[in-house]
């Protein structure tokens, strides 16, 4: 782990494949039955996966921040989707709509081996993107209508602000990877909807 921190600064793609790795062992031993294995060593490998979590959620928004001025070239492009798959091995990792993420991994995976320059390659990333967007979206509402309702609900109970409540909500949305990931997606439809000379906006 500490040799994987040293290149988040020069590689951070081989970074992030490197920690996916570490997490995947730590899986792997959380599925262990707790009676079959050492109780220390098995609230360590929880505790462990917690905190790598929440260290790739550093990594993926330093990556994010490299391009604020948004995707340029086809190269960054590949960048960004391959840092994507990365994220949607973490998320599946997390237990987040499993069957979604593992459906989306084996489409950005199939479309990216396939890299060309034609109309009909942009118009594939740009569904697969509008369908990883749905899924975060999904996360958002479901955070919002379902979390955020029960917790006006005992803030109501506790004398606490119904703002309070919501800045809480909010600030839960934006720290999880499906917020990175969201943010990922968003840069990457900019990129496509130029390519396909769509307009930046939806028309309702």
């Amino acid at each position: 782990f500490l040799q994987c921190k040293e290149k988040v600064r020069t590689k951070p793609v081989l970074c992030i494949k490197e920690l996916t790795e570490i997490r995947k062992i730590l899986v792997d031993l959380k599925k262990v039955p707790a009676e079959k294995e050492d109780p220390s060593v098995f609230g360590y490998a929880w505790n462990a996966d917690f905190q790598l979590e929440d260290y790739l959620f550093v990594i993926v928004g330093e990556f994010i921040n490299t391009y604020k001025g948004g995707i340029k070239d086809s190269e960054v492009l590949d960048a960004f989707f391959h840092i994507m798959l990365l994220v949607l091995q973490n998320m599946k990792f997390s237990e987040y709509d499993s069957e979604e993420c593992e459906c989306l991994y084996n489409d950005i995976l199939d479309a990216i081996t396939m890299t060309s320059t034609s109309l009909n390659y942009y118009l594939r990333l740009k569904s697969i993107v509008d369908r990883a967007l749905r899924l975060t979206r999904h996360f958002s509402h479901s955070i919002c209508n379902t979390y955020q309702s029960t917790m006006y609900a005992l803030g109501h109970e506790l004398k606490i602000d119904s703002k309070s409540v919501a800045v809480y909500s909010e600030a839960l949305i934006r720290s999880n990877i499906i917020y990175h990931f969201s943010n990922l997606l968003e840069a990457a439809d900019c990129y496509l909807l130029k390519k396909l000379h769509y307009p930046p906006y939806v028309v309702i």
